[in-house]
């Protein structure tokens, strides 16, 4: 009988779900090359966290203003200007390639993805084990983060100003008002626990939690 796998990293190319299978090995057979092969990505590409810019920086011109005394003498008094640097937030440089060295090694030990669909025999699910990027609660200052920097991967630049402008079920629909005169709207909805991508962007089960 032939053993197919649903490995805790679901996988998705397309609208597809991917699946562990092996028609030669055995369940045990399945966790020790898991467990073998997790190891062998962590080893090789170790968690590396890096601040990814989510917001560009600006810089504040210097300002002068000068007044006369009403008798042809002017007095000015500049203000220096003052750069802001981008605003960041924290991922996990190394996950991509992590997961594409677990996926490798386990091709070297025999297993083939399949889809999902495709599965007629026996089925094991398997508890999610290679991303162990830890899950955040989504506050309200992070919501506006991610909402900003959507906005700015789809051409919003300048000051943004963001409000929520309805909430239907846990859906919640955001506005947001470009410096350089767009608006656009943002939908957001936080159904678990929300992990952030390399880009930026947060997600639930491995599905985009915020999109245009």
């Amino acid at each position: 009988m032939r053993l197919f796998i649903i490995a805790g990293v679901v996988l998705l190319v397309g609208c597809a779900q991917m699946v562990w299978v092996n028609p030669n090995k055995s369940e045990s057979d399945f966790y020790s090359d898991k467990y073998k092969c997790e190891r062998e990505a962590a080893s090789t590409y170790p968690t590396a966290t890096v601040n990814v810019p989510y917001t560009t920086g600006y810089q504040q011109p210097a300002m002068t203003n000068c007044s006369g005394d009403g008798n042809g003498n002017m007095s000015c008094m500049t203000t220096p200007g003052s750069y802001t640097p981008p605003a960041t937030v924290l991922v996990d440089a190394n996950k991509n390639n992590r997961n594409e060295a677990f996926r490798s090694c386990m091709y070297s030990e025999g297993w083939s993805l399949q889809e999902k669909s495709q599965v007629q025999d026996r089925v094991i699910e398997t508890p999610q084990s290679l991303d162990r990027t830890p899950a955040i609660e989504p506050t309200t200052t992070l919501k506006l983060q991610w909402v900003q920097r959507l906005a700015l991967l789809n051409g919003c630049s300048g000051d943004k100003n963001v409000k929520l402008s309805q909430t239907v079920g846990k859906r919640e629909i955001y506005t947001v008002s470009c410096g350089n005169f767009k608006t656009m709207d943002v939908t957001c909805e936080f159904k678990g626990g929300v992990k952030v991508d390399p880009v930026g962007l947060p997600s639930v089960a491995g599905e985009p939690a915020c999109w245009r």
